[in-house]
Formats: C-alpha cells, sequence, structure tokens
C-alpha cells in the first residue's frame, strides 16, 4: 500500500484570505486583495505570484477577463 506524500506550506494571512475567496467560489483579482488588505496593488502581485509558483493557483484566460483558480487541494498553514 502506498502513501501519498501531502504538501504543507506556509503562506501569509493576505494569502489565505485569497486563497479562502477562491475558495468559496469569488472571481477575485489582484486589486480586491489590495484594497481588502490594505496594501499596494504591487505587494498583493507579488502575494498572488507565490501561491502561482508553488502551484497552489493558476490564472486562466486572457489578461483582462480571465480568473484565478485553485490548482489542488493541500494543506496551507
Amino acid at each position: 500500500m502506498g502513501c501519498a506524500a501531502m504538501a504543507v506550506m506556509w503562506v501569509s494571512s493576505r494569502q489565505q484570505w485569497f486563497l479562502n475567496q477562491l475558495n468559496a467560489g469569488e472571481n477575485i483579482k489582484n486589486t480586491d486583495l489590495a484594497s481588502h488588505r490594505n496594501v499596494s496593488e504591487k505587494t498583493a502581485k507579488r502575494d498572488i505570484a507565490y501561491l502561482i509558483k508553488q502551484g497552489i493557483i493558476e490564472f486562466i484566460g486572457p489578461t483582462k477577463t480571465g480568473a484565478y483558480y485553485l490548482k489542488e487541494q493541500r494543506d496551507v498553514i
């Protein structure tokens, strides 16, 4: 019997909020993260870029009309 490895990674409270919104089915953008968490859009973009790099989320579609989606279920702390 095999045992599947489970990835556990650390994310900030801003990133966790973003992930929670995606998990709830919200179509959320970096500007929403910036305004809700009181950070610059540049910081919001870095937070989202980290989530993409870690393989937690992906952006699908054209730049202006596309959306972020969760790639798979993971344990995120």
